[in-house]
């Protein structure tokens, strides 16, 4: 929708990639429409399985706006998909990404004024802060993505032509590709500003039941369990070293007491004293400290929800066990290839 009184002079095409979130696309659209947004167009990327247009109503919020909103629908199937094809439809020179679940407020507004019209940076980052309304919801945020400010795509300003230098985001990932983009953009060497202050507030958490978050993690994870930065090698470290304790543990008293029971070197219920303790480092890291490392009160956690917080977290780390853990498919690839290199 054009404004048939004023000619565009604009430079930012914002991005909004949205798939099956129709309900938290109306909201944004509706907070969109009451901000002082300068920009060249809004993109809409729709790739739901059920194609619908847009309320009248919403529509005519932005008839008078001095900028066109373009509803597009899309056959992508991930979120960086959608991005890229947002990308390739822009017009204007800088490029700004949300997401149907992240609300602008008036700060990133004027963040994007200030960055366009100085024209001395790359861009800026955005800055998400995700909210709970409930002692439900708190307990997902403090098992999950934590209270502080989050450096994020969504909310992020970048000059077009630097975002060509670092490349499009990874089209086959249904989640993930927004950190893989972020550790090639530091690659790339370009930097962006970072805001004083959070430019996003996120507002997905209500629509989690338990259900939903085993099912999101657990997608989440096996779509990006293949990506280069989170193949971490501290993870093998790791697990050498659990397995040097267990088995030094199991062994101790046969190896350095010959089970007798008189000796200075036996220690009686070795396995369940070492169970316990690997159990209370765990349910201390899990309970208390990452919560604590993510921005979250004290009070909240020794009010009881640290034991909810526990448990949430217990399930979290076993969805990413298995999600992570290597199919047959690539369990055989690799054999095949630690097999053809032995050969040549």
């Amino acid at each position: 929708m054009m404004n048939s009184i004023k000619q565009l002079d604009q430079k930012l095409s914002i991005i909004i990639p949205t798939r099956n979130d129709r309900p938290f696309l109306l909201k944004l659209l509706t907070t969109l429409s009451e901000l002082p947004i300068e920009c060249l167009e809004l993109l809409i990327i729709d790739s739901s399985d059920t194609k619908q247009s847009l309320p009248h109503d919403l529509e005519s919020f932005f008839s008078e706006k001095p900028y066109e909103l373009k509803h597009i629908f899309s056959e992508s199937s991930s979120p960086g998909a959608s991005r890229n094809e947002g990308v390739s439809l822009a017009q204007g020179d800088w490029l700004g990404f949300l997401d149907t679940k992240t609300i602008p407020g008036l700060l990133w507004v004027d963040s994007c004024k200030e960055i366009i019209s100085s024209n001395k940076s790359n861009g800026l980052w955005g800055k998400t802060k995700y909210l709970g309304n409930s002692s439900y919801e708190n307990i997902i945020i403090a098992s999950t993505y934590g209270f502080k400010e989050l450096i994020t795509v969504p909310g992020m300003i970048i000059r077009k032509e630097a975002f060509f230098q670092v490349g499009n985001f990874l089209p086959i990932l249904l989640a993930g590709e927004d950190t893989d983009w972020m550790i090639r953009l530091k690659q790339h060497h370009i930097s962006l500003q970072l805001p004083k202050s959070k430019t996003i507030d996120y507002h997905g958490i209500a629509e989690l039941n338990l259900l939903k978050i085993i099912k999101k993690w657990f997608q989440n994870y096996r779509a990006c369990r293949s990506i280069a930065h989170l193949k971490d090698h501290r993870i093998i470290y790791l697990a050498f070293f659990n397995i040097f304790v267990l088995l030094l543990v199991f062994n101790w008293n046969a190896a350095f007491a010959n089970w007798d029971i008189e000796s200075e070197f036996f220690i009686p219920n070795i396995s369940k004293i070492t169970a316990a303790i690997i159990f209370a480092i765990y349910f201390l890291f899990r309970a208390i400290l990452l919560p604590l490392l993510r921005g979250c009160s004290i009070k909240f956690l020794l009010s009881g929800n640290f034991i909810l917080i526990f448990g949430l977290g217990v399930i979290i780390d076993c969805i990413k066990f298995v999600a992570f853990f290597p199919s047959f498919e690539s369990i055989k690839t690799s054999f095949q290839r630690v097999l053809h290199r032995a050969q040549i």
